[in-house]
Order: C-alpha cells, then structure tokens, then sequence
C-alpha cells in the first residue's frame, strides 16, 4: 500500500475529474476514449509524482519522509514499471488522436523534467505544476470538433487553484527548499507569496464569475472565508489547513461543473 499511495491517488483523482468535466462541458460522447484518457491521467499524476519523490529522496528525509531514502532501488524499480504503463497507455491513445497521444507525452516529459531541471529554475515550479494540471482539460479538443471555448475557462480556473495551492505548499517548505528549490517564497519571503496566494484566488475567483455567475457567488462566499481564516491568518504555519479547505473547494466547484454539465 505505500506504493500505492505514494501515487497521491487524491491528486489523481482530482485530475481525472478534471478530465471528466472537460468531457462533460464539451459534450464528449465517445465513452472508451475518455474511459482511456482517464486511466491515462491517472497513471501520468502517479508516476511523476513517485518520479518526483525519487528524485528528493535525500531532501525528503528533512520532512520525516524517509521510506524512498530507505528503499531507493525498489521505488526506482516501481517508478520504471509505472512510466513502461504510461508509455502503453499514451500509446493507445493513438487509436483516437494522435494529438491526443502528444498531450500525454508532453506531460510525461514535462514532469520528468520537473523533478530533474524545472524544479531549480527560478520561480517555474509552481507556474509548471499549474500548466500541468491545467493540460488535462484540453484531451476534448484533440478529437474533431472537440473545441470549446468552454475550455478555455476551465483552464483558467485550474491554473489559479493549482497555483495558489503550490504556492501554499511552497510557504509551508520555505526552510527545505532552500538551496535545492527556487520557489516564490524563497526568493521573495513568506509575504510576497501570501499576496501572490491572494492574487491567485482573486484570478480564480473572476474566472468562475465570469463563466458561471452561480457557481462564482457561491465560491466567493467561500473565498472570502477562506482568506480571512487561512490565508491572512494562518500562513505561518505553512497553510496544511487551508491546503484541505481548498482540495474541499475544489471538489465541490468540479462536481458542481459536473452536475449542471455548462459554465
């Protein structure tokens, strides 16, 4: 089971949802496309993040994470074995698109890259993981007529949330980073990064409104609590509530987005 959850099946899941909403805004009917494209989604988040916990093994042991320092050749075993089952995955999504299977390397590379040169570039891990999370919305749009500008939207508001979300991460593991990640917080202090988190709320906020002006009133009664009681208060302690209240936010706008089927 540990390597089981060290896939983050949460971060997972979240992102087939957000592959599934893309599926449902556009009005996707073709089930074992998006039946694939989920699966591939899922495995794609899984194995960047073991790839990702490989690569900080050593810098991971500062969190009191120790299990990958303790076993790094079976976690390399098992982080080869997950990319061979993306790699078939990706595959099969030739049989659909072969827009659709570049999609799916690019984000495999990307996140490949993350661990092993991105995550030392000033300021691109958080806009990285962002424009990651945000790539799985567009697997719609690589079959014929596929395009939404409803998309579009989609992409904006899951930028903003993963956004600020890696920002509060990042504030939290101010300390470790150093040295080894070049984040916000690191360059700037835990204040820029505070206003940043804001900024990006505030973004996210504007582009929910703008898309669905009942699900964005209702976020913003959300969003105006959540600052005042997570963002403006607690962001010394490295945001590990506020981080649960916004995955709950966030599961609540995607199934929501889901339900009414248009934004």
């Amino acid at each position: 089971m540990e390597y089981f959850w060290a896939m983050r099946p949460k971060q997972g899941i979240f992102a087939v949802l957000l592959a599934l909403t893309s599926f449902r805004l556009t009005g996707t009917q073709n089930i074992v496309y998006m039946i694939l494209v989920a699966l591939t989604v899922f495995v794609m988040v899984g194995v960047i993040m073991v790839w990702n916990d490989y690569c900080d093994r050593d810098r991971d042991v500062l969190k009191d994470k120790t299990f990958v320092h303790n076993n790094p050749s079976r976690y390399l075993r098992f982080s080869i074995q997950l990319w061979c089952l993306a790699g078939v995955l990706s595959l099969g999504l030739l049989v659909f698109s072969w827009q659709a299977f570049a999609l799916a390397v690019f984000m495999g590379l990307v996140g490949w890259l993350y661990s092993v040169t991105i995550i030392k570039i000033p300021l691109l891990p958080a806009f990285t993981v962002a424009m990651l999370s945000s790539a799985v919305i567009f697997y719609p749009a690589c079959l014929p007529g596929g395009y939404s500008s409803e998309l579009r939207y989609l992409a904006q508001m899951t930028f903003c949330l993963i956004f600020a979300r890696e920002l509060m991460s990042d504030i939290g593991d101010v300390d470790v980073d150093r040295g080894h990640k070049v984040t916000i917080p690191v360059m700037f202090g835990r204040d820029v990064a505070t206003v940043s988190v804001v900024i990006a709320l505030m973004a996210l906020l504007v582009s929910v409104s703008r898309a669905a002006p009942v699900i964005g009133g209702a976020l913003s009664v959300f969003l105006f609590v959540f600052i005042r009681q997570h963002v403006m208060i607690e962001f010394a302690n490295g945001y590990k509530e506020g981080r649960e209240m916004l995955d709950l936010m966030t599961l609540g706008t995607l199934l929501a987005l889901l339900a009414f089927g248009e934004i």
